[in-house]
């Protein structure tokens, strides 16, 4: 018969938020709605503090502890009539939608003000791997079939983030309106895949006496993110009074995708006719970021003043990892550098 060693690993978050803030009153009117959501798979724990600085700021991250998919063969001989097959198979999936509203309305005869502020910090986080190995087997032979050492791992992460605030003030006397929406998510994937046969076949060579000897790793990474932000203010003085109106919408996303396939032969006797050794690595990311701010401000008589600003700011990497340097020289020295050198 064949031998089959096998392992599958699945990890998926599904999150699912939705927000609303709602304030209404004549004179002075506010809402506030603040969201915080922090997903990760393949990584620590820690408070939410210290996830509030890693999703701003990129500071203070947790560990990772890849969620991981190994199938090995250590020291062990192996000899099948029909093939053998060491397959490693992992995937790893967080979905996150998040949505924030405020709403603040307030209307009167004399003096009114309406402030909405909806702020969105989202941190979303997966490590993954999967490791395919034959290692010390001083016998790994197959009558028929192949010998297939495979790796492959699937890995991505979908966030939408939208946030969205309204203010509405409308009165006889000085009438302000303020709105503030912000949209802010960082995404981190870091996947790995190794499928490889080391320091085997040295007392009989590895054989596969019909078929082939394949060591195939593939890797696809990808992050799909959706960061809006819309902010729209209105305010009215229907007599002398002054009228401002002051709408803020910022979006912000920041995509950082890592991960490597390897896939080798090393110190190993083979006796075959064909041998494929595969790496496929692919990484995506596709980010779309939209702010966008309106304000209105009427006055029959008096000063009418409206102020918008929209921001978005999209960053994304790919295989790319800041390096502390520390100064070892002067600008007047000479140096010669090598390859690998970081100065």
């Amino acid at each position: 018969g064949a031998i089959n060693v096998t392992a599958n690993n699945t990890a998926k978050i599904d999150s699912d938020i939705d927000m609303e803030t709602i304030a209404e009153g004549a004179g002075s009117s506010i809402g506030v709605g603040v969201t915080l959501a922090f997903n990760s798979i393949g990584v620590e724990s820690q408070n939410f503090l210290f996830n509030t600085i890693d999703a701003l700021f990129g500071l203070l991250p947790a560990d990772e502890v890849p969620t991981m998919a190994t199938a090995s063969v250590i020291s062990t001989d192996m000899t099948a009539e029909t093939g053998i097959a060491v397959d490693a198979n992992s995937q790893m999936m967080i979905e996150a939608d998040i949505l924030n509203a405020a709403l603040a309305t307030s209307v009167s005869l004399d003096d009114n003000s309406a402030v909405t502020v909806a702020p969105i910090i989202a941190l979303n986080k997966g490590s993954a791997g999967a490791v395919a190995l034959i290692s010390g087997s001083d016998t790994v032979q197959t009558a028929t079939g192949d010998i297939a050492v495979t790796a492959d791992d699937t890995s991505t992460i979908h966030a939408e983030v939208k946030s969205a605030a309204a203010s509405l003030a409308v009165g006889t006397g000085k009438s302000t309106s303020v709105a503030v929406a912000v949209s802010f998510a960082r995404n981190v994937l870091r996947t790995s895949v190794d499928a490889g046969i080391l320091a085997s076949g040295l007392v009989n060579p590895v054989e596969a006496t019909t078929g082939e000897i394949k060591v195939s790793a593939v890797r696809n990474g990808s992050i799909e993110a959706i960061s809006r932000a819309v902010a729209a203010t209105l305010s009215v003085s229907a007599t002398s009074g002054n009228s401002i109106a002051v709408s803020v919408g910022g979006a912000s996303a920041i995509n950082r995708l890592y991960g490597s396939a390897d896939a080798s032969i090393e110190d190993s006797e083979l006796s075959v006719d064909e041998v494929t050794i595969e790496a496929k690595s692919a990484s995506k990311i596709d980010a779309e970021v939209i702010a966008v701010a309106a304000s209105a401000s009427v006055s029959l008589t008096g000063d009418s003043t409206a102020v918008a600003v929209g921001l978005a700011v999209a960053d994304n990497l790919i295989g790319w990892e800041d390096v502390d340097v520390t100064a070892n020289h002067n600008s007047n020295q000479t140096r010669t550098l090598s390859t690998g050198d970081i100065v």
